[in-house]
């Protein structure tokens, strides 16, 4: 049986949250919580009212935009997954759900990936997508 979306809900945060101008400074390597919405297939989905879900702000491209790496925290093993624990707390950021974003989608900072983890995932997302 497939798994019914609210697309109607999301749709309705999605234009509040378009029309809003959020004052935020964020870095790379950073964790927000971020609105990632309601999506198709395989794409990953928020959760919760306003269908969030922690991302790495993987590369900042301007004041209001990203490339971000939505996490988990279900285990996962395999090259799609990169491990590390921020905070005392085990995620696997989910490489092949990179995506660019506005910052408009975040709601606050939740942690920061340490300096060497973040090397790390620099280092595992050129080979994962062989760059």
């Amino acid at each position: 049986m497939a798994l019914l979306h609210n697309f109607d809900d999301w749709n309705i945060k999605k234009k509040a949250l378009h029309s809003s101008q959020p004052d935020i400074l964020f870095k790379e390597g950073q964790i927000w919580w971020c609105s990632v919405g309601v999506n198709i297939g395989e794409e990953v989905l928020g959760k919760g009212k306003m269908y969030r879900r922690p991302v790495i702000v993987f590369k900042k491209i301007s004041g209001t935009a990203c490339i971000c790496i939505p996490t988990t925290t279900q285990e996962r093993v395999g090259s799609w997954y990169f491990p590390f624990t921020t905070r005392g707390l085990k995620r696997y950021a989910m490489l092949h759900q990179i995506k660019f974003m506005s910052v408009r989608r975040f709601s606050s900072r939740e942690s920061s990936m340490s300096e060497k983890d973040f090397l790390r995932l620099k280092k595992t997302i050129k080979g994962f997508y062989g760059l």
